[in-house]
């Protein structure tokens, strides 16, 4: 495999974060949790740290059960607007044209084979992201 990429997964149940991980850590690059949207803005806004893919649930708590200020469509955009590829996870089919006006990859979280399609859209997003950097260095 290539360059190790970074993906950041924001998802604020243990038992859904257990198994992205689980799942992603076999595409073999560096997976970062993060815990609720608002913590991932946070991040972005006072790191110079940037993942190459960003998976957000839509919706976050933090440990006292208090709803994020910031949504996993909101945090699309402003992943977007920065050059990062993303995806949002849902169990609805409520998001799709507003995760889709956001730049999203939508994803739906529902069904039993739902972590094996993520883990290969993020094997086929990373290699859309690869290509896009390859063609940029040789412009």
């Amino acid at each position: 495999m290539g360059d190790k990429k970074t993906i950041w997964v924001v998802e604020d149940s243990t038992s859904a974060m257990a198994l992205l991980l689980l799942k992603l850590k076999a595409t073999g690059h560096n997976i970062v949790p993060i815990p609720t949207t608002d913590k991932a803005v946070e991040r972005l806004q006072n790191s110079s740290e940037r993942p190459d893919l960003l998976i957000s649930d839509q919706f976050t708590d933090d440990e006292n059960h208090k709803p994020s200020k910031i949504t996993g469509v909101e945090l699309i955009e402003i992943a977007k607007k920065a050059g990062i590829a993303a995806n949002i996870l849902t169990s609805g089919d409520d998001l799709v044209s507003e995760a889709k006006k956001a730049g999203a990859d939508f994803f739906q979280k529902a069904g039993t084979d739902w972590p094996e399609k993520l883990k290969t859209r993020v094997i086929e997003l990373l290699g859309q992201v690869q290509t896009s950097h390859q063609v940029s260095a040789t412009r």
